[in-house]
């Protein structure tokens, strides 16, 4: 929890990531890729939408959550709200 942040590597582009998570004997494998913030707002706004709210939820550790515990320190989502541009 107090580790400083470290970014390996380059924050800018697309970054292909893969990873598996087990807990309470169930596994789940996550792939996808990593992007930077600004190639969402290009492609809404490429796609006629403009970004009209932003959320990073941090998660509730009351409800025995303690593995998300890392997660209220750095974001885990970020939740984005858009709507059509108005001409």
């Amino acid at each position: 929890m107090s580790s400083p942040f470290v970014l390996e590597g380059t924050y800018f582009g697309r970054k292909r990531f893969e990873g598996v998570e087990e807990r309470d004997g169930l596994r789940m494998h996550f792939a996808g890729w990593s992007q930077p913030l600004e190639a969402y707002g290009i492609a809404l706004e490429e796609a006629g939408l403009a970004i009209t709210s932003t959320r990073e939820p941090v998660p509730d550790l009351n409800d025995g959550r303690n593995h998300m515990a890392r997660w209220t320190r750095l974001p885990l989502f970020l939740w984005l709200k858009a709507r059509p541009l108005a001409f």
